[in-house]
């Protein structure tokens, strides 16, 4: 564990010297582009296509006994964010991690920053915050690493993880063969060993022929300076080409999962690596600590492509779920699978379970059964008691919304659930064990962030919606739609009696199009201008929603950002020999506010880490100084300070 001051000033966390307005508090709109005009420029802090490709929790990060959830902004500058339950149904940002960013090529896609979780790696009961990134930085690089796996650790401060990481760990430490660059799109913390510290499991999905699994540890205390990264598990999805690497051939492709699951009943960990190559799977045993099992080149029925047969190179994109769904002492693993490549949609889930007897080191197609589960999500899932009757419910990301949705009016369903119904034993092969409810969303304004066409057909003029932005490593990509991507059960984190479920948005736009189109007849087809293009007025990469024992919306979490937290012009300004401004608070909240002079040095304190309810509240500045003397005519900043976060506004003073 470290200690240290941490000085917040205005450039800590993006924020701004200003106080700005938010457009709404239900989402949590992400910094538009610097010019609608220019929506998919270079810039650190994005404007361009994106989303959340991760939310994951619930953790307590801070040891506080509120419930926090890690969102990952990959297109925002790569940063995960900290969001903290305040009360029912009300969450709020308090912390993110500092803005760093590789040059927005082509390849942004790959290594930015898209998953995260909450470890206590050290064991030192400091949590962590851990994500990997990067590939060549351009931008402020974290110490000095060009990618890697970067760690902020609590700091003992209330909702505090430091301003740069307590450790990051380059490739160029991680020994031959070095990965070109890191990437995951799914990883966890777990102490999987039993030797009472956690490790984590990181599918790295590199490059060819660097496709590996990783089981990591860290020794050594982090922040010291002296920690260590500890390989306990270096695994080649195989296939590679390179005899001399990893000879065995374990059915080869992208890494895209690792978990630990106790397939057998027998009270520890077996690992469940997937990979992207005909939905393969393969599996690994826990022995004790540091101490790893997986079958050799000469074990029968080592790995199993289980869609090979039906000629789809499909994946699970978004990770499968442990669970023991129907109490019997060992777990299954339900994994969704997307078609990669291939076009059409596959909202099936699959799952793998192991008898009594079955040996959880072979697997063929007796142990994954395909499409057990569905229509139920092909990308994000999760599981939990949602109505609390001692069942459990899997969570999938339901279907994406777009343009052509919104002008049929037909309204948004992110999310479906899978309740089971076999009971303590039941066969969780069996399709008829689960009954499948497709949540029904009232369309809001978030759900409306599509282009408007206006279309003239030799006079006939008929107007719709269409799905907005560009998105992928091709120009001529274009956005599906509003798109549901990962899922956190969150259980009733507020206390209010009512379960929540954070979710991950893909397809969000940050400038939104009028549209003219008119009928060429000579050319055949519709010429189109841009009318009009403004900056999108929601980004909402993430929403929670409350899901009610019939599984059915409840109500949406508020979200508070720090922009919610308002400060008031001073009047009069200049002003002799007082002024008077206001605060205003979106929730109770300790906050300080504070006097400065131009070089930075506090002149004069008129609340320090005093606990305000919510609400506005004035202050007045007589001109003096901490100690009564009256201060010298010039320019002063007041500030607000709550949390991690800070607004000021220039004032003058004159004799």
């Amino acid at each position: 564990m470290r200690s240290f001051a941490i000085l917040i000033v205005a450039s800590l966390l993006g924020t701004t010297f200003s106080s700005t307005a938010q457009t709404t508090d239900l989402v949590w709109d992400v910094p538009p582009a610097s010019s609608p005009s220019d929506p998919y420029s270079e810039e650190l802090i994005g404007g361009q296509f994106g989303g959340s490709f991760s939310v994951t929790g619930p953790f307590d990060l801070d040891n506080d006994g509120k419930t926090d959830i890690l969102v990952s902004d990959f297109s925002g500058g790569q940063r995960i964010h900290v969001f903290e339950v305040q009360g029912p149904d009300t969450w709020e940002l308090v912390y993110s991690t500092p803005f760093f960013e590789d040059e927005l090529t082509p390849r942004d896609f790959i290594v930015s920053a898209r998953h995260s979780t909450g470890a206590d790696l050290d064991g030192d009961g400091m949590q962590e915050i851990v994500f990997v990134s990067g590939d060549e930085f351009v931008g402020p690089s974290p110490s000095g690493s060009t990618s890697g796996i970067f760690i902020y650790e609590f700091t003992g401060t209330d909702n505090d993880y430091g301003s740069q990481p307590a450790a990051a760990f380059g490739v160029d430490q991680f020994g031959a063969p070095t990965p070109n660059y890191v990437k995951a799109d799914n990883f966890s913390a777990i102490d999987i060993d039993g030797d009472g510290k956690q490790e984590l499991l990181w599918p790295n999905d590199s490059s060819f022929p660097l496709d590996e699994w990783y089981i990591l540890s860290v020794n050594g205390d982090i922040g010291s300076g002296f920690e260590t990264l500890i390989f306990e598990l270096r695994l080649s999805s195989g296939n590679s080409g390179d005899a001399n690497y990893d000879p065995v051939d374990r059915g080869g492709g992208s890494t895209y999962a690792i978990n630990a699951a106790d397939l057998d009943g027998d009270g520890s960990y077996e690992i469940s690596f997937h990979s992207w190559n005909d939905f393969n799977f393969h599996n690994g045993d826990v022995l004790g600590p540091d101490s790893y099992l997986v079958p050799s080149a000469t074990d029968p029925d080592i790995f199993l492509k289980a869609t090979s047969a039906l000629g789809v190179d499909d994946l699970s994109w978004f990770n499968g779920v442990v669970v023991d769904i129907n109490g019997d002492g060992d777990d299954e693993i339900f994994y969704p699978r997307e078609r990669g490549y291939q076009a059409g949609d596959y909202e099936y889930v699959s799952v793998m379970n192991y008898e009594i007897g079955e040996d959880p080191l072979r697997i063929t197609a007796e142990q994954l059964k395909l499409d057990i589960v569905g229509p139920l999500t092909s990308y994000g899932i999760d599981a939990g008691d949602i109505n609390g009757d001692g069942t459990i419910e899997l969570i999938g990301a339901g279907r994406g919304y777009d343009g052509e949705d919104y002008t049929a009016g037909r309204k948004p369903k992110y999310l479906r659930i899978a309740e089971w119904k076999g009971g303590v034993g039941g066969d969780p092969e069996n399709p008829a064990n689960y009954s499948l409810t497709e949540v029904e969303f009232e369309i809001t304004p978030f759900d409306t962030l599509f282009n408007f066409v206006v279309r003239d057909s030799a006079g006939v003029v008929e107007s719709f919606y269409e799905n907005a932005g560009e998105f992928g490593e091709f120009p001529t990509d274009r956005a599906e739609e509003i798109s549901p991507t990962s899922i956190a059960y969150l259980g009733d984190a507020d206390g209010d009696g009512v379960s929540e479920v954070a979710v991950g948005f893909y397809g969000i736009n940050d400038s939104l199009d009028i549209i003219d189109e008119t009928y060429d007849a000579s050319a055949g087809f519709f010429r189109r201008t841009t009318r009009e293009r403004t900056a999108a007025p929601h980004r909402p990469v993430f929403r929670i929603f409350e899901i009610d024992d019939q599984f059915g919306v409840h109500s949406e979490a508020r979200l508070v950002l720090p922009s919610d937290y308002k400060l008031s012009e001073n009047y009069p300004n200049p002003f002799n020999p007082s002024t008077t401004f206001d605060v205003t608070l979106p929730l109770d909240k300790t906050v300080s506010v504070l006097i400065y002079d131009v070089t930075g040095r506090l002149v004069r304190t008129l609340a320090q880490d005093v606990r305000l309810p919510a609400g506005t509240h004035t202050f007045v500045w007589d001109g003096r100084v901490d100690g009564g003397a009256v201060a010298a005519s010039g320019v002063y900043f007041y500030a607000l300070e709550y949390g991690n976060f800070r607004q000021s506004r220039k004032m003058t003073m004159v004799k």
